[in-house]
């Protein structure tokens, strides 16, 4: 849930964790992210095929060193390493305490299957990527009742998972079966987050949600990432405002103009479709071809792989992660103008919506341009126009 909340978030694109997870003994393992929808919310979800891929190793069961070795063999960057051997290590601790023996004797069960494996490898991934950030929470989901477990059927919460919850407030109320498991409780320990009391505020700047494969009939079985930015004065850091989309791309040379125009047009209104153009090439057998390139979110981009397949002639798309950055910018009026107010490196700049422009001459719109550049750039305060 961590992992596909943070993916919701574009803390980073698909294309980037597989070359990290295939920098490690893990590489080859089948994931995809898709939209699901729960208890009338909407929520990405991780698939992930370990068993097609590493079918021996599935249901094996890992010492605490054999855990470790996937990334002592990997090529992670020694921070990367050191926060997923942090991750087990203290969920090692916390296991060795409830049985009563050394952490170095420790013989992992449902954690020790790859797709834990791979949860605390990503979750190690996304906390390097984020860098020195402050982590904050709310309170708690309180279970009760049992879990079934490979030691036999337990009270809620595992017992591994209290001992890693100690100091985290809860919040009323009680929930049925398994809220948090041991993985997320020991990246929440690693986190060491606030309590969300303590959080002096900021700018959103993302929002993404993680649903978890467990389905729940009370409530949808979700986790919210929020990433906030913190305004500390003087010029922005613009490099920090990175969004991390996708690209489609495709060729089409057997639709008319007028077929192909209207199919522009549905793409463009699609949900999460963020630009798309299009521009003729010299295709195979020397035809001329239109070639399409279109900018979308990353949680959009399976949707609307399958709407490409169903509005144009296309069979084939070619699909690749990108980091843009954007400039903040909000919208306003002026004289009741639409416009578009910018924060640049060097200072705020000012222009107007095309929309207001539609219809003027050339002259008429470089005259309106410039009398709202005028009005704009002669405010004291430009923060309220």
């Amino acid at each position: 849930m961590f992992l596909c909340s943070a993916y919701s978030a574009q803390v980073f694109t698909v294309d980037e964790l597989t070359a990290y997870i295939d920098a490690s003994p893990l590489g080859g393992i089948p994931f995809r992210f898709t939209q699901k929808t729960t208890v009338g919310i909407s929520a990405t979800q991780l698939t992930l095929d370990v068993v097609a891929k590493h079918h021996s190793e599935y249901h094996h069961h890992h010492n605490i060193d054999e855990v470790l070795d996937y990334a002592h063999k990997s090529d992670w960057s020694q921070n990367q390493k050191d926060i997923y051997i942090a991750i087990f290590s203290i969920l090692a601790d916390a296991e060795a305490r409830v049985h009563g023996i050394s952490p170095d004797l420790i013989h992992f069960h449902e954690v020790g299957g790859l797709d834990s494996i791979f949860d605390v490898a990503a979750a190690s991934f996304i906390i390097d990527r984020l860098g020195d950030s402050n982590w904050f929470y709310h309170p708690l989901p309180l279970s009760v009742g049992t879990i079934n477990m490979s030691h036999g059927e337990y009270p809620a919460f595992a017992p591994a998972v209290r001992l890693l919850l100690h100091g985290f407030e809860f919040a009323p109320g009680v929930n049925s079966g398994e809220c948090i498991t041991p993985t997320g409780a020991a990246i929440l320990s690693y986190l060491k987050p606030d309590t969300i009391n303590n959080w002096h505020g900021g700018t959103l700047r993302y929002s993404g949600s993680g649903m978890g494969t467990r389905e729940r009939k009370d409530r949808p079985n979700v986790l919210f990432l929020d990433l906030f930015e913190i305004d500390k004065g003087g010029i922005a850091d613009y490099n920090q405002l990175a969004e991390y989309i996708q690209e489609i791309c495709f060729e089409v040379d057997d639709m008319t103009g007028e077929a192909l125009s209207l199919a522009l047009e549905t793409l463009r209104k699609s949900l999460g479709v963020l630009d798309v153009v299009s521009y003729s090439v010299l295709g195979k057998k020397a035809r001329i071809a239109t070639s399409v390139r279109i900018l979308v979110e990353s949680t959009s981009v399976e949707a609307l792989s399958r709407r490409c397949f169903d509005v144009t002639s296309t069979i084939g798309l070619r699909l690749r992660g990108l980091s843009r950055l954007v400039l903040l910018r909000k919208m306003d009026t002026i004289e009741d103008l639409p416009v578009k107010i910018i924060e640049r490196p060097s200072g705020i700049t000012v222009k107007p919506e095309s929309d207001a422009l539609s219809g003027l001459s050339f002259r008429d719109s470089e005259m309106l341009t410039s009398k709202i550049k005028t009005m704009f750039y002669g405010k004291e305060d430009r923060n309220n126009v």
